[in-house]
């Protein structure tokens, strides 16, 4: 059986139309993810369902490799990385595998608060089986678009922890679209950062110029 087999047939077209453009945004991703010239950072995610569903959740592995580019809206500045996501979602009545891969923008130290950041992402998300908690999701191709509340747990943003509010849903790509809300927690740890360390000058080492007469002892007769 076909993926598309699962969604009514009156939908069937238009999640076909969609595959090629999730496509051409994953291929795209995935090339700012192989040129990110910043080091990476792991987080392991831990949601819980808010609406729709009955004892859902979300385990998570990301990987987030921030961009060298940043854009500017409002006179405020944005950060901008990628992230690719693997993880299941579980239900009492079975488990299914997803996959997501997408941009996002970070502001940092929001409302004054120190080692604080917001970020917003959305990614095409694949979801291996779309029955879930006796439900259609409507089809395997959606859509995920989220918010984090960061806390870094030092000065140099190794270590983090996260609030993580996110939305799954088709975007009307087939006739069943309840959206799947979840919630929870985000622990991250950024590799190869450090805090920079204070140099101290040295002394310099006091030397006889080479002009300077030198004295010649006299060994006598």
């Amino acid at each position: 059986m076909n993926w598309d087999q699962t969604l009514p047939i009156g939908s069937r077209a238009r999640a076909r139309s969609a595959v090629p453009a999730a496509a051409l945004w994953l291929a795209v991703t995935a090339a700012a993810l192989a040129d990110a010239a910043e080091p990476p950072s792991v987080a392991l995610r831990q949601l819980a369902n808010l609406t729709h569903y009955d004892h859902v959740t979300q385990q998570a592995v990301a990987l987030l490799l921030p961009g060298t580019d940043r854009v500017q809206v409002l006179g405020r500045h944005y950060a901008v990385d990628w992230s690719a996501v693997a993880g299941t979602l579980r239900a009492p009545d079975g488990s299914t595998a997803f996959v997501s891969i997408g941009p996002g923008i970070s502001l940092r130290d929001v409302g004054g608060l120190r080692r604080t950041s917001l970020r917003l992402s959305i990614s095409p998300t694949w979801i291996e089986h779309p029955m879930l908690g006796g439900r259609d999701l409507g089809g395997h191709l959606h859509f995920t678009s989220a918010i984090d509340w960061v806390f870094y747990l030092d000065a140099a943003r190794q270590r983090s922890i996260a609030l993580r509010l996110q939305h799954t849903s088709n975007a009307g790509a087939a006739d069943d679209n309840p959206g799947l809300d979840l919630a929870g927690i985000e622990l991250g740890f950024r590799f190869g950062r450090r805090a920079p360390r204070t140099l101290v000058p040295r002394r310099p080492v006091a030397t006889a110029p080479e002009w300077a007469p030198r004295a010649e002892i006299d060994p006598g007769p």
